[in-house]
């Protein structure tokens, strides 16, 4: 596998991970909203109970029917949005499993393996294309001559 089909396989594990983790996010804000509004609705319950208690006034059940829809249609919401949520995280771990992409972690001491020693990782401009110095296993760019850890000079060392 050369660097470029190895940087598409990241790329495309990486956007999936973006993708699950945005829904996942989109889902719980969903369904704290849903909670919140429920929350509301109860709330509105209290303050008419309460108010026809103090104020000595008998008050229809009817009145309240509204609000017992609307947090039962809500609940109906939420067992969905909680189903689906639980759905996508059990896809979540069964797909880590055909997710793994071959990328090494660890350095080996000796030579530089062009391939299999370059990475996708963090770099002081962003995200790039890493190495590892073999002789302090420091990540660095894969364009730098010499390691910024030990100073190594690894123009030598990937020919």
């Amino acid at each position: 596998m050369n660097i470029k089909e190895r940087f598409n396989d990241v790329v495309t594990v990486v956007s999936g991970k973006a993708k699950r983790t945005y829904e996942h996010i989109r889902l719980d804000m969903k369904i704290k909203a849903y909670e919140d509004e429920i929350d509301l609705l109860k709330k509105e319950i209290g303050e008419i109970v309460f108010s026809a208690w103090e104020d000595g006034v008998a008050f229809d059940m009817a009145v309240l029917e509204e609000h017992f829809e609307g947090i039962s249609t809500i609940k109906r919401r939420l067992n969905r949005l909680n189903k689906k949520k639980e759905e996508s995280l059990e896809s979540k771990t069964e797909d880590k499993k055909d997710e793994k992409v071959d990328v090494p972690q660890k350095a080996h001491k000796g030579l530089l393996k062009k391939e299999n020693d370059l990475r996708i990782g963090r770099t002081q401009g962003g995200i790039g294309i890493l190495r590892i110095c073999p002789n302090c296993n420091a990540q660095i760019s894969h364009k730098v001559k010499n390691c910024d850890g030990c100073g190594m000079d690894l123009a030598v060392e990937s020919n």
